[in-house]
C-alpha cells in the first residue's frame, strides 16, 4: 500500500494517455463517429493501469470507481454496494440493465455535485477553484481507504448515489435524454464554480474536443457476464448505451481491468451488440495500452562504472521491467525483499504451481520468458485458430501471464503480446524450471513445436537456446543460493561450457588453439588460458527486432539485463550471441567479447560447406564489430563460434575447426592476408548425449524426435478421408505421385 504513494517517475504514459483521448475524437472519418466517450486500457498485471488514473485524479476532476469482485485481493480496494447495484441481479435484462446504468449516471452527477457545494467548498479557506475541487474531491476518495476497504467518506459518497439512484428508478424507469445531461451540466457548472464560463451544450452541433470530467471503472470485468449463452449484452453493454447519451458532452470514460479478455470491452465489430457499430456508421475508441517499462531505473541507470555483482543484485533487477518490483522492493523490507522473487513465480504462473504437472499455459509462459517465443510471427503461428482465437490465446497469456500487450487491431480480431525483456521474471521462470515441480524442458519444448506452426529453423534455433539456457542453470544451481544482496550468480566462460559439452568433449575444446588469428596475435595460445577470466550473465533471450542493435556496443546493454541475444528475423550470420566480459567484471563495452553461434538443421550441410558459414560468422561482414572496435588494426579480445549441425549425417561429433588459409574461414582480412581477429570455431555435428550434456539421460529420445521433426505434411494426409485426392489439390509439392499423376508422363 505504501508504494501506491511512490513519486510518478514517468509521466509521459500520463501524456500518452490524453492524447489517446484526443486522436479518438478526432480520428473517425465523416461518415463515422465514436460510438460513446469511453475506452478500456488493456495491459498485463503490474503495468500501473490503476495508478495511471490515480496520477490523473492529481489534475483533471475523475471520479473513482472500483468494481472488484467479492473476494478478490488487490488495491485499491472495490465500491461493494456499487458493484452490486450496478452488476444487477443473477437473473437480469438488458433493459433492467440499461435503466439501472442510466440512473446511476444521473444519481453520480447528482451526489458529486451535492458534495462539491454542500461539503467541499465550504471547506476551503480560501474561494474555491476547480483545482481545489480537483484536490479536494480526490482526498475524498483516497482518505481512510486500506487493503481491505475503501474510507468511510467514500463509502458514504456511493451509498448515497445507490440510495438515489435507486429510489429514482422506481419512481421513473426512464431517464431520458435531457434529464441526463442537464444532471450533467449542473454537475459540471459545480466543479468549474460560478463565474466559470459555461461551455457548450452537451448536444450542440459543435462538441467538444476538450475533456474536463473523467470517470475511471477499475477491475470491470465483473460488468461482462453475458445475459445469456447467445446475447453478448451484458451490465457493461448497457452502461455503453447510458454513455452514448452524453456522446457530445466534455466527459470521458474509463474500463481498466487485467483479468478481463479483450472482448468484453472492445468486441470485434462483426459480433458487437449495436447494429450501428457492426454496420460501421460507429466505431468503437481503440483500447489504450502504453504505461511503459523501466521507469524506475531512472535513477539508477547502468553505465560502465558499473559491474556484475550491480547487476546481478536484487535492487537493480528488481528495478527493470514493469513498476510492480521496483516499488514493492522500495518501500519493502529485507524479509519482503527475500519473497519478492517468489511473488514474481506466482505472478507468472497466476498462482502458486500446485501438485502435478504444469498448464500449456503455463509452460509456455515460462519458456517465452526465458527463449522469447513470440504468439502471432511468423515463426509462431497457431494452426486452425480464427483470428479472434488468437487474440483471445494471446490476451490469456496478458492477463494471467505477464505478457506484455504492444498492439490491439483496428477491429479488435487481432492482438499482439511479447515476453519483454524483464530480468526478475526470467529468474523467476528459471526456478520454476530448476525447482522440484517435474518440470521437463523437452517435453515442454515439445508441446510449444506440436502446439505452433513452428518452422524447422526456428525450431532449430530454438532447441540449442534450450540447451545454453539449461547449462546455464546448472551453472548456477551449483553455485547454492546467492547471498550478499545478489539474486543470481553470474559465471565463467569456462563454467558454461562445462555445463554444455560432456567432460570429454569439454576437454578437446578447452585444449585448442586458436582458429583464426591475426599475425601479432598469439597463435599457441590455448583456449582454457584465453577464457579463464571471462566472465558471463544471462537469463534469457531477447530477440531484437532490428538488426542495428546486434552490434558489440549494444552487447553490453543486454549483458546488463542478463539477456542473451537472438538473431534478427533474417539475420545473415548467426543465429545467437552471448556476451562476456574480458577480464573484468566492468560494464565496460571495451572488455567485451562474445561467442556466436549459427544452426544449422539440413541434411544437406555437409563438411565441405563449412567453411563457407564461418565465412559469413565473420564478426565484421555480420556487423557485430565495426573499424572503431579495432585495436591497432584488429580486434583484440578472442571470440568463440560454434556451428551447430544438427541433422549432420554420420556418428555426432565436436570438431575444432582448421584452415587452411585465413580466408577459408574469415571475410575481413588485413593487407597480408592475415585474420583481424582471434577466434576459436567448433562444429557440433548431430544430436547425442555423447557430445551434449543437456540431451543425456532420459531426455536423449525426446530431443532427438524434435531434431528430426518435419513439417507435417504426411500426419495432415494420414487425417484425411480422401488423401489421394487431396495430394492431387497440391500439384507439385511432394513426391507421392498422386501429386502429379494427372499431369506429368
Amino acid at each position: 500500500m505504501n508504494s501506491w504513494n511512490a513519486e510518478f517517475v514517468y509521466r509521459e504514459p500520463l501524456d500518452g494517455l490524453k492524447r489517446h483521448i484526443q486522436r479518438e475524437l478526432r480520428s473517425p472519418g465523416s461518415d463515422q463517429k465514436i460510438y460513446a466517450r469511453y475506452c478500456s486500457i488493456i495491459q498485463s498485471s503490474g503495468m500501473g493501469k490503476s495508478r495511471l488514473i490515480d496520477e490523473l485524479s492529481r489534475e483533471d476532476f475523475l471520479i473513482p470507481i472500483n468494481l472488484r469482485p467479492h473476494g478478490n485481493k488487490g488495491y485499491p480496494p472495490p465500491d461493494n454496494e456499487l458493484r452490486q447495484f450496478l452488476a444487477g441481479p443473477q437473473q437480469d435484462t438488458a433493459l433492467l440493465a440499461y435503466n439501472r446504468a442510466s440512473h446511476f449516471l444521473l444519481a453520480l452527477f447528482k451526489v458529486t455535485q451535492d458534495t462539491i457545494v454542500n461539503e467541499l467548498d465550504p471547506r476551503s479557506n480560501n474561494a474555491p477553484d476547480r483545482n481545489y475541487r480537483i484536490r479536494a474531491f480526490r482526498d475524498l476518495m483516497s482518505s481512510g481507504q486500506n487493503l481491505k476497504s475503501v474510507g468511510g467518506d467514500r463509502q458514504s459518497f456511493y451509498n448515497k448515489v445507490v440510495a438515489r439512484a435507486s429510489s429514482e428508478m422506481r419512481a421513473q424507469p426512464d431517464v431520458g435524454l435531457m434529464r441526463l445531461t442537464e444532471a450533467f451540466k449542473r454537475f459540471r457548472d459545480a466543479v468549474n464554480g460560478e463565474g466559470v464560463e459555461t461551455p457548450r451544450s452537451p448536444r450542440s452541433t459543435k462538441k467538444s474536443l476538450d475533456i474536463e470530467i473523467y470517470i475511471s471503472f477499475d477491475e470491470a470485468h465483473s460488468l461482462t457476464t453475458p445475459f445469456g449463452e447467445h446475447d453478448w449484452r451484458s451490465p457493461f453493454t448497457e452502461l455503453r448505451r447510458a454513455l452514448q447519451m452524453l456522446e457530445g458532452s466534455p466527459m470521458w470514460s474509463f474500463f481498466l481491468s487485467t483479468t478481463g479478455k479483450i472482448t468484453q470491452f472492445s468486441q470485434p465489430r462483426s459480433v458487437d451488440p449495436s447494429n450501428r457499430v457492426r454496420q460501421g456508421e460507429l466505431i468503437i475508441p481503440q483500447p489504450y495500452i502504453y504505461l511503459g517499462f523501466d521507469q524506475l531505473m531512472e535513477t539508477q541507470k547502468i553505465s560502465k562504472h558499473n559491474t556484475l555483482k550491480d547487476v546481478t543484485s536484487l535492487e537493480c533487477i528488481a528495478h527493470m521491467g514493469r513498476p510492480l518490483w521496483g516499488t514493492l522492493y522500495d518501500h519493502g523490507n529485507e524479509e519482503s525483499h527475500k519473497k519478492l522473487i517468489g511473488f514474481a513465480m506466482d505472478k507468472l504462473l497466476c498462482g502458486s504451481p500446485g501438485p502435478g504437472p504444469l498448464s500449456d499455459a503455463r509452460i509456455y509462459a515460462v519458456l517465452s520468458q526465458r527463449l522469447a517465443l513470440d504468439i502471432g510471427t511468423s515463426q509462431f503461428i497457431l494452426p486452425s485458430v480464427t483470428p479472434l482465437n488468437l487474440a483471445e490465446i494471446v490476451h490469456e497469456q496478458i492477463t494471467y501471464h505477464m505478457r506484455v500487450c504492444i498492439s490491439v487491431g483496428k477491429e479488435f480480431e487481432s492482438m499482439r503480446g511479447v515476453a519483454s525483456s524483464e530480468p526478475i521474471l526470467s529468474e523467476a521462470a528459471s526456478r520454476i524450471m530448476n525447482d522440484e515441480l517435474g518440470f521437463n524442458l523437452p517435453v515442454a519444448l515439445e508441446k510449444v513445436f506440436s502446439g505452433f506452426s513452428v518452422s524447422q529453423g526456428a525450431r532449430g534455433e530454438l532447441l540449442v537456446a534450450a540447451w545454453f539456457t539449461w547449462a546455464r542453470d546448472q551453472v548456477v544451481k551449483s553455485k547454492g543460493e546467492p547471498c550478499d544482496g545478489a539474486l543470481c550468480h553470474f559465471f565463467t566462460v569456462k563454467e558454461l561450457f562445462e555445463n554444455l559439452f560432456p567432460a570429454s568433449v569439454f576437454k578437446l575444446i578447452e585444449k585448442a588453439k586458436p582458429s583464426l588469428c591475426p599475425q601479432n596475435g598469439n597463435a599457441n595460445q590455448l583456449f582454457e588460458d584465453a577464457f579463464k577470466g571471462a566472465r558471463m550473465h544471462f537469463n534469457h533471450f531477447i530477440k531484437p527486432y532490428e538488426h542495428e542493435v546486434l552490434a558489440r556496443k549494444y552487447l553490453i546493454r543486454f549483458m546488463a539485463r542478463g539477456a542473451a541475444a537472438l538473431g534478427a528475423n533474417c539475420q545473415p550470420g548467426f543465429d545467437a550471441v552471448y556476451p562476456f566480459l574480458y577480464g573484468d567484471i566492468h560494464l565496460d563495452v571495451q572488455k567485451l567479447g562474445f561467442i556466436i553461434v549459427q544452426v544449422k538443421n539440413d541434411a544437406s550441410i555437409s563438411p565441405k560447406k563449412f567453411n563457407g558459414i564461418f565465412r559469413d560468422m565473420d564478426p565484421f561482414k555480420s556487423e557485430l564489430l565495426d573499424a572503431s572496435d579495432k585495436k591497432n588494426g584488429i580486434f583484440p579480445i578472442p571470440i568463440i563460434r560454434l556451428l551447430f549441425s544438427l541433422s549432420s549425417k554420420g556418428d555426432p561429433k565436436v570438431e575444432h575447426m582448421k584452415y587452411k588459409s585465413p580466408s577459408d574461414g574469415a571475410t575481413s582480412l588485413g593487407n597480408k592476408g592475415q585474420a583481424l581477429f582471434t577466434s576459436y570455431d567448433y562444429v557440433c555435428s548431430g544430436v547425442s548425449e555423447d557430445i551434449l550434456k543437456p540431451v543425456a539421460g532420459d531426455t536423449s529420445n525426446a530431443w532427438k524426435a524434435m531434431v528430426n521433426m518435419r513439417e507435417e505434411w504426411d500426419k495432415f494426409f494420414r487425417g484425411s478421408n480422401e488423401p489421394e485426392i487431396l495430394r492431387s489439390s497440391l500439384p507439385g509439392t511432394g513426391a507421392d505421385k498422386t501429386h502429379s499423376e494427372f499431369w506429368w508422363k
